[in-house]
């Protein structure tokens, strides 16, 4: 029976979480072309995408050493918000619903982020 229990808890205690992460995908612009049949492990850059449910805010944060400009796009491809800093809180208009992705762009390498608004 606790073993039952601890496995409900376990199942339903994620529910209740309030923030969200969104894993930033990274791809790198001009990488040379390579004839190896293995792939890479991936690049990890610093940066931590978090989306918070009740206040429908976006928070991005970097270790202070990362050079990109920032674009949050909607459903259709509009921009919602565009900055030259990376670090910062951006919230989601009222009454969106759908579709966010983010997209970090740097002169190296992008990253982009989706994450899902619902009301």
């Amino acid at each position: 029976m606790k073993k039952i229990l601890l496995l409900l808890l376990t199942l339903l205690l994620p529910c209740f979480a309030v923030n969200a992460g969104a894993d930033l995908h990274y791809h790198a612009k001009d990488r040379p072309k390579t004839n190896t049949k293995y792939d890479r492990a991936p690049v990890r850059i610093p940066v931590d995408v978090e989306y918070d449910l009740a206040t429908r805010q976006v928070a991005i944060t970097t270790n202070g050493e990362v050079e990109a400009t920032i674009a949050i796009y909607d459903k259709n491809g509009n921009i919602l918000y565009y900055s030259q800093s990376v670090d910062g809180t951006y919230t989601i208009p009222d009454g969106y619903e759908g579709l966010v992705t983010i997209v970090l762009d740097n002169s190296d390498w992008y990253a982009t982020a989706k994450i899902m608004v619902t009301n």
